[in-house]
């Protein structure tokens, strides 16, 4: 039944329209409203290709008994399943779960190339393009892109000038898609991981005890001459390898912490630019994944 006038819509809510299937069109233009298998198609390739089409399956296709998910639709045909009529009727069932029969209509998001392929393919008793409907990604979608990218822009500028901190700044933008609700305040929240802002903490005062003790100096010491044999590369390497291995059992921001006072002292022993070890350790930091353990 039709919900009354006065229902209150929330972000999430999925609605289902009646009526002639040319009207989409008008359907996808209203601002805020985007498919509900939208993750689906945006999987597709070639997005500003996409059309409108509908196929039903045959009698004898391979994908007759098995769900949209085991058949792996979309893989196999590059086309988003946005719903399935049977009899007449609208399967209500989530996408994915549907077992496809035959005479099956499937309602698609896909590309001009599906109809080219499949017009011929026994695996479909029909296959038609819904004239006047050329693509079902919301152009507001764009607008909502810049909405988000343009603060994001503005917030590393005015760090980049002095203007304020980037600390300032995020907090500034990161108020502003809460109010504009392109974040929710519980999605907001859920980002902040207390867990791994406690292990960046300590990692600093490790550094910093490493440091102030000479405890990063000895272990300098004794690392270095294996490497330094090799010249400035191979301490380089040395330090690539020790960083990734490190980074693979804790958060990269904790290994380059502990590792920074270690990496002072390879500057100081070496003349190693400075810039050639900031980057060896902006690198190694975040490429544990190239180890088995990664």
């Amino acid at each position: 039944s039709a919900p009354a006038p006065t229902t209150i819509l929330n972000a999430g809510d999925i609605l289902y329209f009646s009526g002639v299937i040319n009207s989409m069109k008008a359907v996808y233009e209203v601002d805020g409203l985007v498919p509900a298998e939208d993750s689906q198609v945006k999987k597709i390739a070639n997005l500003k290709d996409h059309i409108i089409c509908q196929a039903v399956i045959a009698a004898h296709s391979p994908i007759v008994g098995m769900s949209v998910k085991e058949a792996r639709f979309r893989t196999k045909y590059n086309a988003a399943i946005i719903s399935v009529h049977r009899a007449g009727h609208r399967v209500q069932s989530k996408i994915g779960d549907i077992v496809l029969q035959p005479g099956d209509t499937l309602l698609l998001e896909t590309t001009s190339l599906f109809i080219e392929y499949n017009k011929n393919n026994s695996h479909f008793s029909l296959v038609s393009r819904l004239e006047g409907i050329d693509t079902v990604l919301p152009k507001q979608d764009i607008l909502n892109m810049l909405f988000v990218a343009i603060p994001a822009v503005i917030m590393v500028v005015v760090s980049i000038i002095n203007l304020t901190s980037l600390l300032a700044a995020a907090f500034v933008v990161s108020c502003f898609y809460i109010i504009t609700r392109r974040v929710t305040m519980s999605q907001a929240l859920e980002s902040i991981k207390a867990d791994l802002l406690i292990i960046i903490a300590t990692g600093f005062a490790i550094g910093t005890g490493l440091d102030n003790s000479g405890a990063s100096e000895v272990v300098a010491n004794s690392v270095l001459p294996a490497f330094e044999i090799f010249g400035n590369i191979g301490v380089l390497a040395g330090l690539f390898i020790l960083t990734a291995l490190l980074s693979s059992f804790i958060t990269n921001a904790a290994a380059v912490t502990l590792m920074f006072p270690i990496a002072i002292q390879f500057i100081d022993s070496t003349g190693i630019p400075v810039k050639s070890v900031i980057f060896t350790l902006m690198i190694a930091a975040s490429s544990s994944y190239a180890t088995p353990i990664g």
